[in-house]
């Protein structure tokens, strides 16, 4: 026998005629509206998406211009000037500092002096990207707005407002792993846009494919850079998700190796309800460096319906992000989805499939073992040091249902008394 939706036994047809004919009309609707404003009050609130429009550390990446020698107080201040409005609404914190002043040993060999003035980037794990400076002077405007901004990132801002995720190609040196590639891209936003009407959030437009050519991926050194790209250019495609502010979902995925059915399991996972049973590992992937501007900081109010700068929000968002239980630095790829029946996920343990075929492509196509970096997404540690039982909050969730219906049963039987 087939299985039907799940039901309450005691929410029935039989049982609200029952209320009617016992406490009247007036306060079997009372009851009814009490059931509904409880499963609204226990809805999820945001979806996966939503989440990865909320930065909860403010400056992801700090950009260092180091020089040779302390700077003059004239120097300081023209450098002051220059950059004290080009960082803001930006996830990078801007600092000058002097190479005795600069202590990290990772970036700098303890036998090299530096000649001229270096920028170096780095991200919250400690990983740096250096090019040296274009003038011994001083740095320029331009040198510097290419930490913020490129050909691609112009692309991918609108986009993130509009679109559900972007699902942006790496092309490699082989054309036929670059055709394989797109095959694979559009056969998933097609499965995603499918289902895209039974999200719990809607959203106005599915994925998209961006395309980034072997010759334009010479311009995106710091955004590639950001996804854990050492090697821009490769025999193999690579395919990164990314969604919300920037947010990259997943690793950075390589053809032959990515199938279409894994690729759209990352892509339904977006648009989930964040506050249900899902790994929230994956919400908190790297975000890439950008400029978000206060036109774009407003539109994303007006599209969300909710303000993702607020104060408010980022505390919100960062008790759901703890609610998710302790996985003792396993991440998404180690343990991609729970068993899920509305998305037909099943647990597929990444670490264990080196040499070996998971049961999850279509027959109709070939199997491929997935190739994954041995980092997700650099993850950060902000909401993992945050992590708590959340018995707390299905506690007071009982807790006020309870309440809700007990206040419908006493209404209920001030009714009856009256009669």
């Amino acid at each position: 026998m087939a299985k039907g939706p799940r039901v309450y036994p005691w929410v029935s047809i039989s049982f609200i005629e029952t209320l009617q004919q016992v406490y009247g009309m007036k306060y079997t609707v009372i009851f009814i509206i009490l059931f509904i404003i409880q499963g609204e009050i226990f809805a999820c609130k945001y979806s996966v998406r939503d989440v990865a429009f909320v930065n909860l550390d403010r400056h992801s990446y700090q950009l260092y211009y180091v020089t040779n020698k302390k700077l003059s107080p004239e120097q300081s201040q023209a450098i002051s000037e220059l950059t004290k409005n080009l960082f803001n609404d930006s996830n990078i914190q801007f600092h000058s500092v002097s190479q005795e002043e600069f202590e990290d040993e990772i970036i700098l060999d303890e036998k090299e002096e530096i000649q001229n003035p270096r920028l170096v980037l780095i991200d919250q794990e400690g990983r740096h990207f250096s090019e040296p400076a274009r003038s011994k002077n001083s740095v320029t405007e331009k040198e510097l707005v290419e930490f913020l901004n490129s050909p691609m990132r112009e692309q991918l801002i609108p986009r993130f407002l509009h679109v559900h995720s972007v699902v942006l190609l790496l092309e490699g040196k082989e054309e036929q792993w670059n055709k394989r590639a797109i095959e694979i891209s559009n056969g998933s936003i097609e499965n995603v846009s499918q289902s895209m009407k039974e999200l719990p959030k809607k959203i106005a437009n599915p994925p998209v494919l961006l395309r980034l050519s072997q010759k334009d991926q010479k311009k995106e050194k710091v955004l590639l850079w950001s996804l854990g790209i050492d090697k821009p250019i490769s025999d193999e495609a690579q395919i990164v998700i990314l969604y919300g502010k920037g947010r990259m979902l997943g690793s950075v995925f390589q053809v032959p190796g990515l199938t279409q059915t894994e690729l759209s399991h990352y892509l339904n996972y977006v648009g989930q309800d964040c506050e249900c049973e899902l790994d929230r590992t994956g919400m908190k992937g790297v975000m890439i460096p950008l400029k978000w501007g206060i036109q774009t900081q407003a539109e994303a109010r007006k599209l969300l319906g909710f303000n993702p700068e607020n104060d408010f929000i980022k505390e919100e968002v960062t008790r759901i992000l703890a609610r998710g239980a302790k996985r003792s630095g396993k991440t998404i790829e180690k343990k991609l989805f729970q068993s899920d029946p509305l998305l037909g996920y099943s647990e597929i343990n990444i670490e264990k499939r080196s040499g070996l075929t998971p049961d999850l492509s279509p027959k109709n196509e070939s199997p491929e073992i997935v190739k994954t970096s041995s980092k997700f997404a650099h993850q950060r540690s902000t909401s993992d040091e945050l992590n708590q039982d959340k018995q707390g909050s299905n506690w007071l969730n009982s807790a006020l249902f309870v309440f809700l219906l007990m206040l419908g049963v006493y209404l209920a039987s001030r009714s009856s008394i009256s009669e």
